[in-house]
């Protein structure tokens, strides 16, 4: 089961770039970026196994 990962992965994302798009200095982007950085290293890493797992469709 990645999906969980992938979705849990994109908000984590989300809430990344926003905190990036709200930051008012840089500390505040650099940690909207570790966030972001974060999501998508969830989100990213489920995505190649997607294809070798029977269960998945497609």
């Amino acid at each position: 089961m990645r999906e969980p990962w992938i979705l849990v992965g994109a908000l984590i994302d989300f809430v990344g770039v926003a905190i990036i798009a709200y930051a008012l200095n840089v500390p505040f982007v650099l940690l909207g970026w570790s966030v972001a950085q974060v999501g998508l290293n969830f989100a990213l890493a489920a995505g190649p196994k997607m294809k070798d797992d029977p269960r998945s469709v497609g």
